[in-house]
């Protein structure tokens, strides 16, 4: 019976470990960067994380930045991998002779046992008991036998439940994405952020070389109507000249936005949360609202530094459908009501500052 015991106790180990693996590699973009680059496999150049890469393209958007990171460090990935395969690979097998010492047990307590056998038994048990103990036991196991109740109270009930809490935690985290991105797709199209314009004959169209629009971007502001229309296929070039700083939550920024590893662990766990998730934080991002029906076409914009003023930011995007033209900074959202969803664009702590004069011209009209 102690033989079943130690099977427990082996397969249980093994469990934990294969927990502790895999927490290690969805969270990966947090403790990668602490560790010096390895002397091979070091970046995703080459074909492992060209294979690692390639993810990107059946996972859900949101973890675009983990597979980045995974495909940025292959070795890392590759080991992680091999410790999961060969943990779980171990717990199999533990598990196949856990069940079959067990079978073998029930069977051998069914068939009735006759006098030999069961003599046999009674000497073997009492030359167990006879055993001296050694004499040089170690002050762990003097610990260990000192508190049994303590050791068993941790092992199952302090673990058991540190665990369970990790698991609803992760669960509340996976049911609040799904409510946000079901929530997201209707707000987005019903004009809960970016509302129609009343009258939809007072939207101009951007005209070539004649018609430019200025309004003032703000990044605590959800949604910044610019009054025009765009139509799809054109290309419009979009310029920035930042009046005051930008910042998210306090962490310093600018145009280009900032990536979820510079926010730490609320920035990743915020990536699904987006309204663009492909997007950066803070980073300007189009939004086209077509035909009434039809859901918005959504881009986030690549500005880079342009000219003397170190302020002045450029880029350019091709409208992907006709319609008309919004701009926000991207942040998450959460589906509350009210003014409430937009608690990250100005709630204290994790408020938005940061203010840039926007022009927006028409490039290249067919």
């Amino acid at each position: 019976m102690q033989a079943v015991w130690r099977q427990v106790k082996h397969r249980r180990w093994l469990y934990v470990a294969s927990l502790l693996l895999t927490f290690a590699l969805f969270l990966m973009p947090i403790w990668a960067s602490w560790f010096a680059p390895p002397p091979f496999f070091a970046s995703g150049h080459g074909l492992l994380g060209w294979f690692i890469a390639l993810l990107a393209g059946i996972l859900p958007a949101f973890l675009t930045g983990l597979i980045t990171t995974w495909a940025d460090h292959p070795l890392l990935v590759l080991l992680l991998a091999m410790g999961l395969l060969v943990s779980n690979g171990l717990a199999g097998r533990k598990e196949r002779k856990l069940r079959d010492d067990a079978r073998r047990i029930w069977d051998e307590a069914l068939v009735p046992l006759t006098e030999a056998e069961k003599n046999e038994r009674v000497q073997r048990a009492e030359e167990t008991r006879a055993v001296p103990q050694p004499e040089d036991a170690t002050p762990a196991g003097e610990a260990t036998a000192r508190f049994p109740r303590l050791r068993q109270f941790v092992r199952w009930r302090v673990l058991p439940g540190l665990v369970l809490l990790l698991f609803l935690l992760i669960a509340a985290w996976l049911v609040l994405t799904l409510a946000t991105r079901l929530w997201l797709a209707f707000a987005e199209r019903d004009g809960s952020f970016c509302a129609r314009i009343s009258r939809p004959e007072a939207a101009q169209p951007f005209v070539l070389g004649t018609r430019a629009q200025h309004f003032l971007f703000d990044t605590r502001r959800p949604c910044h109507a610019t009054g025009m229309t765009v139509r799809a296929g054109d290309r419009y070039i979009v310029e920035m000249f930042v009046t005051h700083p930008w910042s998210d939550g306090g962490e310093p920024a600018d145009p280009r936005g900032l990536s979820a590893s510079q926010l730490g662990l609320g920035g990743y766990l915020g990536m699904p949360l987006r309204r663009a998730v492909r997007g950066r934080y803070l980073q300007p991002v189009v939004h086209i609202l077509g035909d009434r029906g039809a859901g918005p076409a959504i881009q986030p914009l690549e500005l880079q530094q342009r000219g003397a003023p170190l302020n002045l930011w450029r880029g350019e995007f091709v409208a992907q459908q006709s319609g008309e033209l919004s701009l926000f900074a991207n942040e998450a959202v959460l589906p509350l009501p009210g003014g409430r969803s937009t608690f990250f664009y100005t709630g204290q702590p994790y408020h938005n500052r940061g203010t840039a004069m926007v022009r927006i011209v028409a490039a290249h009209i067919r």
